[in-house]
């Protein structure tokens, strides 16, 4: 998977993740300002939002590494 940044006037960067999927649209987005981490994303069938607690990041361990602020179910259409 390859990274798109887009850096918005106000300093903060979007990550957007482009990888292979069925519908070809990243499972998260990341938000940066240079100094919190944050993404949003689908997770297990709802939408999360995380943030970074240590320099490993989402690479890490969950509730060690990142923690999950918020999470809402998704609704089946």
């Amino acid at each position: 998977m390859a990274d798109v940044n887009l850096t918005i006037s106000s300093g903060v960067t979007v990550s957007i993740g482009v990888g292979r999927s069925s519908s070809n649209i990243s499972q998260y987005f990341i938000y940066t300002d240079g100094t919190d981490t944050v993404r949003r994303g689908v997770r297990d069938g709802a939408d999360v939002f995380d943030i970074v607690l240590t320099s490993t990041g989402f690479d890490g361990v969950e509730n060690t590494d990142w923690k999950n602020k918020e999470s809402y179910p998704i609704p089946n259409s």
